[in-house]
């Protein structure tokens, strides 16, 4: 910090008398020229006296009256500026070796220094408890013993809203909390950089078990059987658990007779980057970036020709198609399609609408296959929901939870002939090992001709849920 005559705490200095040069001082003069700073302090500002010498005796003796104070800053090896009077009668001064000039311990240095310290301290020496944190004021940041910073705090123009931190008696809890000018504030918390995450607890993984959209991204075509555009609602995401915000698309053309898929990725710096890939119509869907999320599908032909061509996650989706299986919920490689629950439960779903039928062996049940992403240590629970006839009275319905060949859980019933519906209900509860799975459903008419029977009231499904 630069030096200034106005500052609090004044240094002095040994040997530092000299004399008055030319042209002298006049009375109001804001600088004053003498024959060297040798020793004056430059980091602060300085008190110095002038005063008028008479050799009496051959010693040099003041002229009374002839005493004043100044304050200044010092400006070269022979000059002091920004000078003003702060003691004694102004006066004119001639230059000439009579003329002293020189550094004293005044009573103006002590009582700058005594009235600074009794700002923030006590007679006794100790800090003043109730000082307020903004006197003086936190300017950029609150540092450590050694100077490092522990919080910054940076300014925001026209502020209205911050933190509140409340401390806590015994077997209460502080807390941290917004406070201000709004009714209504949201605490927003982040990580630094990408895949940087919200912790809580030592050593503590994200506090959410699946990146989730959180507001917003809302897709929805602009003119359905009439145009490719395609618009997109402004949201925040929540990636690795943190608030991702994404602005706004506003009549996006998509290519024609192609699936785009619609991620998010986190760009880093509180924002999120919009990244469509293409892949055949019904075809596998690509690999989903790290430090992304997947928003959305959207299918178009010559045009996006209806609604259902928007796919962002809902259970009753039936595109794309591959292997005959609709991707609801999540795509074909088990990612969530726009998951706005941030304690996600549901992680897989398909189902179908139609009867699948003439069902005498171990048969998968086509579309009823589904892919998922499982977490290290979370339990899962596989369910589904069958309706089944068989021709043949006292045959035995089957329907399995599979992985790949591996029955996982079975559900059967013995069949009363007819149109009678059974109701076949498997449920599977594990740990699986993380990373990407993909249970199916198989039947079997056992003794009998099986139908699994769908349609649009009571789909037959499997789910995949966390418990």
């Amino acid at each position: 910090m630069a030096a200034s005559q106005n500052d609090t705490y004044i240094k002095v200095g040994e040997g530092t008398a000299t004399t008055l040069a030319s042209p002298g001082y006049t009375i109001g003069g804001t600088s004053a020229t003498v024959v060297s700073t040798t020793n004056w302090p430059t980091d602060t500002g300085v008190i110095f006296a002038i005063d008028t010498a008479e050799i009496i005796n051959g010693e040099q003796v003041q002229v009374a009256g002839t005493y004043t104070e100044y304050e200044g800053t010092v400006a070269t090896a022979t000059s002091v500026t920004n000078v003003s009077l702060v003691s004694g009668t102004p006066q004119n001064y001639s230059a000439g070796a009579l003329t002293r000039v020189y550094i004293p311990l005044s009573a103006e240095v002590q009582n700058r220094m005594v009235d600074g310290l009794l700002v923030s301290h006590t007679q006794t020496g100790a800090m003043i408890a109730s000082l307020p944190l903004t006197t003086p004021k936190i300017t950029t940041s609150i540092n450590d013993a050694n100077g490092n910073e522990v919080i910054k705090t940076p300014a925001t123009a026209s502020a209205v809203n911050e933190i509140t931190v409340t401390n806590a008696a015994t077997g209460n809890s502080p807390k941290v909390e917004p406070s201000g000018g709004d009714s209504a504030i949201h605490l927003n918390l982040r990580g630094k950089g990408l895949a940087k995450t919200v912790t809580i607890g030592a050593g503590a993984a994200t506090i959410f078990p699946y990146d989730y959209v959180a507001s917003g991204c809302v897709w929805s075509g602009d003119s359905y059987g009439g145009s490719l555009a395609a618009s997109m609602t402004s949201g925040v995401v929540v990636i690795n658990g943190n608030p991702i915000t994404v602005a706004a698309v506003t009549a996006r053309a998509f290519t024609t007779n192609v699936d785009t898929y619609i991620d998010v990725l986190d760009a880093g710096d509180g924002t999120g980057t919009v990244v469509y890939t293409t892949a055949a119509t019904n075809a596998a869907s690509p690999a989903l970036a790290s430090n992304s999320i997947r928003i959305g599908i959207i299918q178009a032909a010559a045009t996006i020709t209806a609604a259902t061509k928007v796919n962002q996650g809902q259970e009753d989706k039936v595109f794309p198609i591959a292997s005959s299986i609709p991707y609801a919920v999540t795509d074909s490689l088990g990612n969530l399609i726009c998951p706005r629950d941030p304690f996600r439960s549901i992680i897989g779903y398909r189902q179908i609408l139609a009867d699948q039928g003439s069902i005498t062996t171990v048969v998968d049940l086509t579309g009823l296959s589904v892919p998922f992403i499982a977490i290290t240590g979370r339990k899962i629970e596989a369910s589904a929901y069958v309706n089944s006839t068989n021709g043949t009275a006292d045959a035995y319905n089957i329907v399995n939870i599979q992985e790949g060949a591996t029955v996982l859980q079975a559900a059967g019933v013995n069949s009363r002939s007819g149109s009678i519906n059974e109701t076949l209900n498997p449920e599977y509860l594990a740990t699986p090992s993380a990373g990407l799975h993909t249970y199916k459903l198989t039947a079997q008419g056992s003794g009998g001709t099986m139908t699994a029977r769908a349609g649009a009231t009571q789909p037959a499904f499997i789910r995949i849920r966390l418990v």
